[in-house]
Order: structure tokens, then C-alpha cells, then sequence
């Protein structure tokens, strides 16, 4: 499926909708940022296959560490399917995961994501501050 940057933007909104009303599922087991809330700080288109598509949404929790400041990440790939009805297409959550590298050819690649899902491009990086 070939997708204009406007679409990729859309579905990375959609999954960073998804990712945000889960957020506290994804938080880091880290006593640091216990009480912290989190935010995207990154994402990343990672391509489709057939009607399939994959986002990588980076979240972020920051923390005061001995006069500096710490930031704890945490990646989350989501899988969207896109529907064709008569009103147009749509998009839909089929699932998410935090991955699974493994180093091939010199690059890494998510066991968990399939083929298909390795021509990232960047969306919104965002290597602010947040909190503070």
C-alpha cells in the first residue's frame, strides 16, 4: 500500500492516541519514575505490508539525578489495519508490543514485527524537557 506523509502522520497520530490511553502499562518498572507521568517523545513510521502498517512510538519519563536531569525510554511498536468501507478507509488497532531486536545485515530488526516494517521514517522527534 502506498501512503502519502499526510496518511503516515495520521496513523502515527492514531497510534500515539492508543499508546497514550495505555501509557501505564508501558511504564518502565524503574522506582525513579514511579510517580512521573510519561509522554511521546518520538515517532516513527516503520512502514506497511499489504493493509497493514507499523508505527514505533518512543515514550519518556524524566527524573531529577544528582543535579542533572534523567530520562528513562521506553518503545512501543503498533500494528494498524487499514479497513476500506464506502465511507472511505479506515484505521484500526490490531496490536502493539515492545520489541525484539536482533541484528541483521547490520541493522536491527524487530523479530516480533514481521517483513515489511524495517523503512522507518521519522515523524516527530521531540528531545525536550517536558517536565522541567
Amino acid at each position: 500500500m502506498e501512503l502519502t506523509r499526510d496518511e503516515k502522520v495520521k496513523a502515527c497520530g492514531i497510534a500515539v492516541k492508543e499508546v497514550e490511553r495505555r501509557i501505564d502499562q508501558f511504564r518502565p518498572d524503574k522506582p525513579v519514575i514511579k510517580n512521573k507521568k510519561g509522554w511521546v517523545c518520538e515517532q516513527i513510521f516503520r512502514g506497511s505490508a499489504g493493509d497493514e502498517m507499523m508505527c514505533s512510538i518512543t515514550l519518556q519519563w524524566n527524573y531529577p539525578s544528582a543535579g542533572a536531569i534523567g530520562r528513562i525510554t521506553q518503545v512501543i511498536h503498533v500494528r494498524l489495519r487499514c479497513l476500506v468501507k464506502p465511507g472511505g478507509r479506515f484505521l484500526r488497532l490490531v496490536d502493539f508490543h515492545v520489541p525484539e531486536w536482533r541484528n541483521e545485515s547490520n541493522s536491527l530488526l524487530c523479530s516480533r514485527c514481521g517483513p515489511g516494517f524495517n523503512a522507518p521514517e521519522s515523524i516527530v522527534k521531540d528531545t525536550s524537557l517536558q517536565e522541567y
